[in-house]
């Protein structure tokens, strides 16, 4: 499989675009202002992504299942984020993760 990439990096983004459509299988997505609105549908478009890069954020906590859709991610960077909550399922569905 030839590597697709997305970069949507120091974009200023609010929140996750909702027209992105799969085969891109490396999403970058730091240095925005992502926060707690993240839901199990918020990556729905992307499920199929080997890695998703979510530094540099204003993520602080992390909801159930918010992962669960994308079944095939390897590695989820979550690096200098104020995370202090973590559902106990929030990781539920990834069998496949290597790197966190």
């Amino acid at each position: 499989m030839t590597p697709t990439y997305l970069f949507f990096s120091g974009l200023g983004l609010h929140e996750f675009p909702g027209n992105i459509l799969d085969p891109f299988n490396k999403i970058y997505f730091a240095d925005n202002f992502l926060t707690d609105n993240l839901k199990p549908d918020t990556f729905i478009l992307v499920r199929g992504a080997l890695e998703l890069d979510l530094t540099n954020n204003s993520i602080t906590r992390l909801s159930s299942g918010v992962f669960k859709i994308m079944t095939d991610l390897r590695i989820l960077t979550l690096r200098n984020n104020l995370i202090y909550e973590i559902k106990n399922d929030t990781f539920d569905g990834l069998s496949l993760l290597t790197h966190l």
